[in-house]
């Protein structure tokens, strides 16, 4: 099991330990095994999902219990949890999901522009709302580099983030990764005057303004001049978003624009797409990322058709916006099964 895995096993367990404590069931002289009884299990799914837990959150839970609960006693029968968790596994099947709201990557490029522009004094190039600025950097960065929100807010300057000669190199080793496998990327070269105006005109004053954090390699800092967090990046970037386009977009559905526009905008190699978000297969790409598939076929189909009622030939020429949403589809649609 991987380290990020065990940490959050650790959490949902620490979440059962909590509510044995509430409810007045927590023996702490017992052996871990003997505390786990199936009525005081079912106890706490309810609760939870009582207090809006979603089933598909709650088989997951349960799933870390039962890794946690064999540790203690391999030779248990844990079988009727596995029954539980596997009654909510179906449940959660039949759960409506939410989809997240996708725009096009270059909406989203030219926020983050249009935001640390509107920060600077065009006439003394210099940072005058360093708070806007930072949240345009911070969405600059995530559409360029689209890495997940733990490893995005632990970077680190001169470490992960390397001046080159003409662009910032990316460099994330493979034991920070959730894949195992080093992510390593240049930053595009007109990102660079934005990245050495934040680094020399924001993040340098922000250092400053905090005693005992001026040699942090911490790559984010916030206002207080302390390093940001995870979900203080994630607020960040929601409320910009939600401004910008009516709606909020998580960092994590950044990952799902950048696939879903590469795959638009380049049909001919989809199946390059896992490589761009450090996947070892294509399924995770077509199963949780391509949110757009259907919404491209209607908007296919009602082309189609505009072109037909004006009476213009439908023939999808090479390089054409329609020849490009065909092969999307194409390209990214599942093998049929043969009878």
């Amino acid at each position: 099991m991987a380290p990020r895995t065990r940490g959050v096993a650790k959490l949902d367990y620490g979440r059962f330990l909590l509510w044995l404590r509430n409810h007045g069931r927590l023996t702490p002289c017992a052996n871990p095994a003997d505390r786990v009884q199936p009525e005081m299990v079912k106890g706490f799914v309810q609760s939870e999902l009582a207090r809006g837990l979603r089933f598909s959150t709650m088989s997951t839970v349960l799933f870390n219990l039962l890794v946690m609960f064999e540790s203690f006693d391999p030779q248990r029968d844990w079988g009727w949890l596995r029954v539980l968790r596997a009654r909510i596994k179906r449940r959660a099947s039949r759960e409506r999901r939410t989809k997240p709201h996708i725009v096009p990557a270059q909406d989203v490029r030219d926020l983050a522009v249009e935001l640390m522009g509107d920060a600077c004094d065009p006439q003394r190039h210099y940072v005058v709302d360093h708070d806007r600025y930072l949240d345009g950097i911070l969405i600059a960065l995530l559409i360029a580099l689209h890495p997940r929100i733990k490893n995005f807010a632990a970077l680190e300057l001169d470490r992960h983030l390397v001046r080159g000669p003409d662009q910032w190199q990316f460099h994330l080793p493979g034991e920070v990764t959730k894949n195992g496998q080093p992510d390593n990327g240049l930053l595009p070269a007109s990102f660079t005057p934005w990245v050495d105006a934040y680094v020399e005109l924001v993040r340098a004053p922000f250092l400053s303004q905090h005693r005992g954090n001026t040699l942090t390699t911490r790559f984010w800092i916030g206002l207080d001049g302390r390093p940001l967090s995870g979900h203080l990046i994630r607020e960040r970037i929601k409320r910009r978003t939600r401004q910008a386009f009516g709606f909020s977009i998580c960092p994590h559905t950044f990952r799902r624009i950048a696939a879903t526009t590469f795959i638009l905008e380049r049909p001919e190699y989809a199946l390059h797409a896992p490589a761009l978000l450090g996947h070892r297969s294509e399924n995770t790409v077509q199963r949780h990322y391509f949110s757009a598939q259907r919404q491209l076929a209607i908007e296919t189909y009602h082309e189609l058709r505009r072109l037909r009622r004006t009476g213009q030939s439908p023939a999808c020429q090479r390089g054409t916006l329609i020849e490009r949403r065909i092969r999307a589809l194409s390209l990214c649609a599942p093998p049929v099964k043969a009878w």
